[in-house]
C-alpha cells in the first residue's frame, strides 16, 4: 500500500485521497489487462461506486469513534447516531411503500 506511510507523517487528507483513486487506478487497469471492451464505463463505475459505498463509507464510520470528544463515549454516539438514522430510514421507506395509492 502506497498510502499506509502517510498516516505515519499525520498525512491522514492525502490518505483519504489517495484510497479511492488508487483503487479506481487499480480497478480500470485490471479491466484494461481483461482485455473485454465492451460496456468498459459501465462496468468500472458500477464496480467502483459499490467499493466507495461499502468500504469508503464504512472507514468513516470507524473514524467516528476516534474523533476528540469532550463526553466519556467518545465517538460512539455518534455511531450510534447512524445506526439510528439508517433504522429510521429503512422504517420509513417501508411504511411508504405500504400507503394505499389511490
Amino acid at each position: 500500500m502506497e498510502s499506509l506511510p502517510l498516516i505515519g507523517f499525520n498525512c491522514f487528507e492525502l490518505f483519504l485521497l489517495l484510497i479511492p483513486l488508487a483503487g479506481f487506478l487499480i480497478l480500470a487497469t485490471w479491466r484494461v489487462f481483461v482485455g473485454d471492451p465492451s460496456g468498459f464505463l459501465h462496468t468500472v463505475s458500477a464496480i467502483f461506486w459499490g467499493w466507495i459505498m461499502t468500504v469508503f463509507a464504512l472507514s468513516h464510520a470507524a473514524w467516528l469513534l476516534m474523533l476528540p470528544s469532550m463526553n466519556i463515549q467518545g465517538g460512539a454516539l455518534l455511531v450510534l447516531f447512524l445506526l439510528a438514522l439508517t433504522a429510521s430510514n429503512d422504517i420509513a421507506q417501508y411504511l411508504w411503500v405500504m400507503l394505499p395509492t389511490y
